[in-house]
């Protein structure tokens, strides 16, 4: 039957081949360089080699289980390697026929060997089919790379838009980014007026170089501009060639290849994410893929965070003087008093009041009312220091907070606010602004709240008010 070439060769396209163990006979043939025929053992040994080393001992074993008699059928699916090192993937099905004879004395055949031609339990034939499925397998791994890409990017997304803070809304953009887009620095920049501001860095060896740089947009050239203009992720395997004045963090190694990920939301851009390489050619079309993907949810989540932290400043914040309001010192201040409680420190409060500011407002209106309370507003700030709390208590009143600090100590302080305000000059205003200042304070005791503070300081304040005005008064 194999003498016909023709079905010699349909047989072999499809992938059947027979070891016939008794004779020594392959198909197809196997004949050797100089002449004659492969001994099974060889043979053996040659198909060992070709498989790949995870696959090798698998394989070993199920064969060992046909040539001893353990089992009749083989399928299994491995790699082989081709002429010019690569690997296959195969799967080779087979059924063993007859068995050969052997003594009792035979030995029972070595894991990694074929048996001879007399071995004990070795089968008589072998007949088997062997099938490439490379491509099939080069699929299968190409969608299980998928699949773990989305769950990584679903994971991401779930993970950036898991805070309303804008600080940890940045901080969590950049590290998904960092375990999505292969790079050793990342930045947020953010539009303020017609520049792209960085308000988020990661990777670099001094984040204070980066954080608060400013770059011009649009700019002739610019990667950024360009990947914002197109709105789509941009790449430069070379930043070098791509745009020479591109700007090198000082101090840091240089950027080889770069990534920029527009951030769009409602057809604008709000700013971009930048990616950063030290090797050249590093980004290829699957990271820009990967990147279109990511960018509507840093877009998303960066939204959300600046709306809700220009919705808590206003909430906070006196719209005519842009100090703290009465809700937010009353949430700063609780703050300050619990752990002036704590820590056995004391808790220095101060009232204000503008002197005759009814008479400024019948007299000049209520909007040059308004000029002299920013003007005292501005006065005040002035003379603080960072960790006190400045606050429109309500009308004409204001309220300071001096954490760690005694009452005399405040009161100094106080003097010399009310000797600077006393000096202001309002545009519009033809005569002098005072405020008369009350100051109470002390190591907070049980059951002791801010309120119990604030009246003092008020009772304080209303007698330097009774005393003659434009005075502090220490309770």
């Amino acid at each position: 039957m194999f003498a016909d070439p023709e079905l010699v060769e349909l047989l072999s396209r499809l992938g059947v081949h027979a070891t016939h163990y008794g004779e020594g006979l392959f198909f197809p043939e196997r004949p050797l360089p100089g002449g004659g025929r492969i001994e099974p053992r060889q043979a053996w040994q040659d198909f060992l080699e070709t498989l790949h080393p995870r696959d090798r001992e698998r394989i070993s074993r199920a064969a060992r289980a046909i040539y001893t008699g353990e089992s009749r059928s083989f399928e299994e699916t491995f790699r082989i390697r081709n002429p010019d090192d690569t690997y296959r993937w195969v799967v080779s099905k087979g059924e063993a026929l007859g068995t050969i004879e052997a003594p009792d004395t035979a030995e029972t055949p070595d894991t990694t060997e074929a048996p001879d031609t007399a071995g004990a339990g070795a089968p008589l034939l072998y007949v088997g089919t062997e099938t490439d499925i490379t491509a099939h397998k080069e699929l299968e791994e190409a969608l299980q790379q998928k699949n773990r890409e989305l769950l990584v990017l679903r994971e991401a997304a779930a993970v950036i838009g898991a805070s309303l803070s804008i600080h940890d809304t940045v901080q969590r953009i950049l590290e998904q980014t960092r375990k999505i887009i292969p790079c050793q620095t990342a930045a947020v920049q953010m539009f303020q007026d017609t520049q792209l501001e960085v308000i988020g860095c990661a990777g670099f060896r001094d984040p204070g170089k980066v954080l608060g740089l400013r770059f011009p947009f649009p700019e002739a050239g610019s990667l950024s501009t360009r990947a914002i203009q197109e709105q789509r992720p941009f790449i430069s395997l070379d930043v070098t060639t791509d745009f020479p004045a591109f700007i090198q963090p000082p101090g840091e190694e240089r950027i080889q290849s770069w990534m920029g990920i527009p951030l769009i939301r409602h057809g604008s851009a709000i700013g971009l994410v930048s990616a950063d390489h030290r090797e050249r050619g590093v980004y290829t079309d699957h990271h820009v893929e990967l990147a279109a993907i990511l960018a509507d949810h840093i877009a998303i989540a960066l939204e959300n965070a600046r709306l809700h932290e220009k919705t808590y400043t206003m909430a906070m914040t006196d719209a005519l003087t842009g100090l703290a309001n009465r809700h937010r010192l009353l949430i700063e201040g609780r703050l300050l008093l619990e752990t002036a409680a704590r820590s056995g420190q004391p808790l220095a409060v101060a009232m204000i009041d503008v002197d005759h500011f009814k008479t400024v407002n019948d007299r000049y209106g209520h909007d040059q009312g308004d000029r002299v309370l920013q003007a005292i507003a501005a006065c005040c700030t002035e003379q603080l220091r960072s960790s006190d709390v400045l606050a429109r208590y309500g009308g004409e009143e204001f309220v300071l907070l001096f954490p760690g600090t005694r009452p005399a100590t405040a009161r100094i302080a106080c003097e010399r606010i009310r000797q600077r305000i006393s000096n202001l000059h309002v545009p519009g205003l033809d005569e002098a602004v005072s405020v008369s200042i009350g100051v109470s304070g002390g190591i907070p005791r049980r059951g002791e709240d801010l309120n119990s503070f604030i009246t003092r300081a008020d009772r304080a304040m209303y007698r330097a008010k009774e005393a003659g005005r434009n005075r502090v008064d220490l309770a």
